[in-house]
């Protein structure tokens, strides 16, 4: 109707330009072969917008044929990428559904209209999932990896289908193609690291770390811990195979990222024991007992002093008090060293405030020692032992992941095989289960009051 209207008017602008001339212009004369010729101008003209018009309209005509077939070559195309979008869409639907059959059928639709479409094999892909067939979900999964935009998603299927698999090799390799796509992606860095801790791959997973740091992808805090305890773990292992500088190396750049950090500490001491003598590991010692104490720098410390007896192991536990006096571990310590030194009115004197301050398996042990030692009653002693029972064991690593206790700490639980999940058992209990100890020793404790 538009189109009618614009030609209408377009004619009557053509007469009225015609009318015009035909009025206001002179005539004029042509000879044709010996012929002449004589009209007006303005119909002249007339005639000639007459002529191209028609010839213009022929043009249009005879293109609209010619492009007839490419036209509705081009309308069939538009249709079924209609329909196939349609159908990816109500696949989707399905999916989130979980009706496979509905899935199925509506992925079977895309793939007639939309074979190439990443978003078809998509469809395709977890439809198979959702089938059971693994097989032909990798299949489209592989598919989608020659679209540039859809490559990503194609490798986290195949990433998530390896892992499944348990395939690890296939899923670090894949985690690594990944990793070029994606640099800054976050879960990308955090698997492949871990992945490569796992298989002991030291230089490998220090690289990644570093490149998300760098990439702002890991929290310089959080890399900064990470890389720690990788080089704990590497000075360990240098120092077992006999690579004395390289382990000293690791120990120290372990110590400088996280001076809290007990095994990096650790590791050094035995290094500067062993290269710089005892009294070099004491005093590494002792600043790690400053800036944060923990259990095993005593015993650490005492065998780099070669303390013996009693009298000698408190005075040396007496020097790490002084320390960090305030610190509840500092007193823990030191009441346990004088109730073995048989100084039970000081060792009271330390322990006996911890109780509710810092209570621990450990604590009450050493509480039921001091009793059995002052000649206290047997149901006295019984009730710290039980008390001690309440709480889990302290002398331990925790893997906080599976639970499991080990002896020596590793970077990776040897059980679960989870990166940075050990933990010294009172820090654990601490961390996760001090609520639930506190309302389960108020029960046990009331019972046992109780004479229950």
């Amino acid at each position: 109707m538009l189109r009618l209207i614009f030609f209408l008017i377009q004619l009557a602008l053509v007469v009225a330009a015609a009318l015009w001339l035909t009025a206001n212009t002179q005539d004029m004369s042509l000879v044709v072969m010996g012929t002449r010729i004589t009209m007006n101008a303005g119909l002249a003209a007339l005639m000639l917008l007459i002529v191209v018009w028609i010839l213009f309209q022929v043009f249009r005509l005879v293109k609209a044929f010619v492009d007839l077939p490419a036209n509705q070559r081009k309308q069939r195309e538009e249709n079924k990428h209609r329909r196939g979008l349609d159908a990816i869409s109500k696949g989707l639907s399905a999916l989130a559904a979980g009706d496979a059959k509905e899935a199925s059928k509506q992925s079977k639709v895309a793939q007639k209209y939309l074979a190439k479409s990443p978003l078809t094999h998509l469809i395709s892909a977890q439809t198979a999932l959702l089938e059971g067939d693994s097989d032909k979900a990798d299949q489209n999964f592989i598919a989608m990896l020659e679209d540039q935009q859809a490559a990503f998603m194609g490798l986290r299927g195949l990433i998530t289908q390896a892992m499944k698999r348990g395939d690890r090799a296939e899923t670090v390799a894949l985690l690594y193609e990944a990793l070029k796509l994606r640099p800054k992606t976050f879960w990308v860095v955090d698997t492949l690291f871990r992945l490569e801790a796992a298989q002991g791959h030291w230089n490998e997973t220090l690289a990644i770390i570093e490149q998300g740091r760098s990439n702002r992808v890991l929290d310089k805090k959080q890399a900064q811990r990470f890389i720690a305890v990788v080089q704990a773990q590497n000075a360990r292992e240098q120092l077992i195979a006999g690579n004395e500088k390289a382990a000293r190396t690791a120990a120290q750049r372990a110590v400088q990222l996280a001076p809290d950090f007990a095994p990096g500490q650790l590791v050094l001491a035995d290094l500067l024991r062993q290269s710089d003598g005892p009294e070099a590991a004491a005093k590494a010692l002792q600043r790690a007992w400053k800036q944060q104490p923990h259990p095993l720098y005593t015993f650490a410390y005492l065998q780099a002093l070669g303390a013996e007896g009693p009298r000698a192991i408190l005075d040396a536990v007496t020097a790490l008090h002084d320390l960090r006096s305030d610190h509840a571990l500092s007193k823990l310590e030191l009441g346990r060293s004088q109730l073995a030194a048989g100084e039970l009115e000081a060792a009271r004197g330390s322990l006996t405030p911890l109780e509710n301050r810092a209570p621990s398996h450990r604590l009450f042990r050493a509480l039921a020692s001091l009793a059995e030692a002052e000649g206290g009653s047997l149901e006295a002693i019984n009730a710290l032992q039980a008390k001690a029972s309440l709480y889990p064991r302290d002398d331990a690593w925790s893997c906080s992941a599976c639970q499991d206790e080990h002896q020596a700490w590793h970077a990776v639980c040897p059980t679960c095989e989870s990166f940075d999940t050990l933990v010294w058992g009172s820090d654990l209990a601490d961390r996760e289960n001090r609520p639930a100890l506190e309302q389960r020793l108020a029960g046990s404790v009331a019972l046992l009051e109780a004479g229950g």
